[in-house]
């Protein structure tokens, strides 16, 4: 899920009484979890995923393309490199 609906799902649990520690939220995009990884003290954001669109768009739309055109189905999982980017807790 993207942060800001991890990040929902954190504020959501903080409201139910639930702690930091006992919360383990990660997302994908990287740009939306900067200002909760900035803050004095952790939440149950633990950290997100920033894919490249490059790479994984291109990898994607070729995928696709092949198996459109040729008939190749893309594989049930495909394994990405992401950069982390997370609190240094």
């Amino acid at each position: 899920m993207n942060d800001n609906t991890v990040l929902g799902g954190v504020r959501a649990t903080e409201g139910q009484g639930f702690k930091a520690p006992d919360v383990i939220g990660i997302g994908i995009n990287g740009v939306d979890a900067v200002n909760e990884l900035s803050k004095a003290q952790p939440t149950g954001f633990y950290g997100s995923l920033l894919p490249s669109p490059d790479i994984h768009g291109y990898k994607t739309s070729e995928m696709l393309y092949n198996w459109v055109t040729k008939g190749v189905e893309p594989p049930k999982f495909t394994a990405v490199t992401d950069v982390v980017v997370d609190y240094p807790r």
